[in-house]
């Protein structure tokens, strides 16, 4: 408020007692002068202050399940919006205070400062939505890539089950992701699948399918019975008994193989909570294991790397338990 001293007056006026807009100082009469105020700075407050309590009760009620998928797309973005006016309110009321002699530059600094804190995680992110890719997933193995079986009994996965990729996945990735590529590994497929099983559960990711591998024994080549020749008869053979094929010694010159192994999961990002879909294939190859993942955003037009970035951090932390053992 501007104080000007009241014409003619060296005391306090005679106005019953009230001195509504003049003041009485050091024995002289000063008269307020009204100031003028913008708006401007009042709504950066407001939309500031307001953006904080919907980011973190945003936050709480994604990662408690309340808010997900699309819905917490749209809680997410809800609050950077109203963040994002109270920054630009609050830039425009402290240019009308300078330039213009306006009132109201405390409240455009506390909007200010309450959207910045707002929008520094969002923030981070910019450089990733500017330069990466727009998938939504990641995968080893672009020609036979792991399917999602039991993520669509867990919830609709848009096709991705079928073990569908988009057209333009493996140039994208592959340009953008060069590191995601498969994992050889020197030990048994049993081994590597419980490897794997510990990692996906010390990670936090809820398992949704466990698939071990099974042994199976192929006959060595060369050594397979040749057929007789066959006579014509009215009576066909009868088959070996199941208690006599029980007893029918295995082959020692037999090569070990076993089934694929698979592990499907479900994990969550670090900050929002956003879930994934993840499936691990361990395959027996002779004397090693290879392994093939698939990691895929359940929500949002693309990941930000996230996919990728899951599958290198996973990988690596296999390679270094198996050179452990």
């Amino acid at each position: 408020m501007n104080f000007a001293p009241a014409h003619g007056t060296t005391g306090p006026p005679d106005n019953g007692g009230c001195l509504d807009m003049t003041m009485l100082t050091f024995g002289r009469a000063w008269t307020l002068a009204p100031q003028r105020s913008t708006h401007l700075a009042v709504w950066s407050r407001r939309f500031g202050t307001l953006s904080v309590p919907m980011a973190v009760f945003g936050v709480v009620f994604h990662r408690a399940g309340a808010a997900d998928g699309d819905a917490g797309i749209a809680v997410l973005g809800a609050f950077v919006a109203c963040a994002l006016l109270g920054l630009v309110c609050g830039v425009l009321a402290l240019m009308r205070i300078w330039t213009e002699g306006y009132d109201g530059a405390r409240f455009a600094m506390i909007g200010i400062i309450w959207s910045l804190a707002v929008l520094v995680i969002p923030a981070t992110l910019l450089p990733a939505i500017l330069t990466l890719p727009h998938l939504r997933q990641a995968t080893t193995d672009f020609d036979d890539p792991p399917a999602f079986n039991a993520a669509l009994r867990d919830h609709p996965v848009d096709g991705r089950a079928a073990g569908l990729l988009p057209p333009q996945q493996k140039a994208l990735q592959s340009e953008a992701y060069p590191t995601v590529v498969p994992l050889r590994i020197d030990v048994s497929a049993p081994e590597a699948f419980a490897l794997a099983l510990q990692i996906a559960e010390s990670n936090g990711w809820r398992i949704i399918e466990r698939k071990a591998p099974e042994e199976i024994l192929t006959p060595a080549p060369g050594r397979a019975q040749r057929a007789r020749p066959t006579t014509r008869s009215r009576t066909a053979p009868r088959p070996p008994a199941p208690e006599q094929e029980a007893r029918r010694p295995a082959d020692p010159n037999a090569i070990k193989d076993y089934t694929p192994g698979i592990i499907e999961a479900v994990a969550r990002t670090r900050f929002y909570g956003f879930r994934d879909d993840v499936v691990i294939r361990i395959t027996a190859m002779q004397r090693e294991s290879r392994i093939d993942m698939r990691s895929a955003s359940r929500s949002g037009s693309f990941d930000l790397g996230t996919n990728a970035r899951r599958i290198v951090d996973f990988l690596a932390e296999l390679r270094d338990r198996a050179a452990e053992r």
